[in-house]
């Protein structure tokens, strides 16, 4: 059963062509992302949308339409900059933004909203004793919270080549559709 997506790659009906007897999701993977791409690269890219996620599954206020465009928007800011570097280099520079996602995520659960520029101001406009406090509320969480650190950088450092993370059809077709959408 193919999809016109996978239509677009798949060849036609030759015996000599090695892509003839592939599924959707091998000629997929053959076309478009590079050879080498495996599931550590995909596992890395859910560790970066961890904070976008967390903010359309637990913020109340955003409706349908909101959660569908706000994940569409991070997926093309996190592909982005991955057609233009190599793979291990793109996810560390994206592990920068790692460093504060605990605190978004933490605020997409308790507070069912956002980061905000409030929220933060808020936080450091308050009294030593009630920081402290909120601080002290969240200190359980460390440990996952340095898991999910280390274990994104020592992912990126031990499991990742320094090779594109797509082809160059791969990268023609995000930036064609990145600008479709844009235009």
């Amino acid at each position: 059963t193919d999809t016109a997506f996978i239509r677009l790659f798949k060849p036609a009906n030759n015996s000599n062509n090695r892509l003839s007897n592939m599924n959707g999701r091998q000629i997929l993977r053959a076309r478009v992302l590079h050879p080498s791409a495996g599931g550590w690269r995909l596992l890395l890219f859910l560790f970066l949308l961890l904070p976008n996620l967390a903010v359309i599954l637990f913020c109340d206020e955003l409706t349908l339409a909101k959660r569908l465009g706000s994940l569409l928007i991070a997926l093309y800011l996190w592909v982005l900059p991955a057609t233009l570097l190599q793979a291990r280099t793109y996810f560390k520079w994206m592990g920068l933004f790692l460093l504060p996602a605990p605190i978004e995520i933490g605020c997409a659960v308790v507070n069912q909203t956002p980061l905000t520029l409030g929220i933060v101001s808020s936080f450091f406009n308050t009294t030593h004793a009630e920081t402290v406090e909120f601080i002290s509320l969240f200190s359980i969480f460390l440990p996952l919270v340095l898991a999910y650190w280390c274990g994104y950088f020592w992912l990126v450092r031990k499991k990742v080549e320094n090779r594109p993370l797509f082809t160059s059809l791969g990268k023609c077709l995000i930036w064609i559709t990145f600008l479709c959408f844009n235009v």
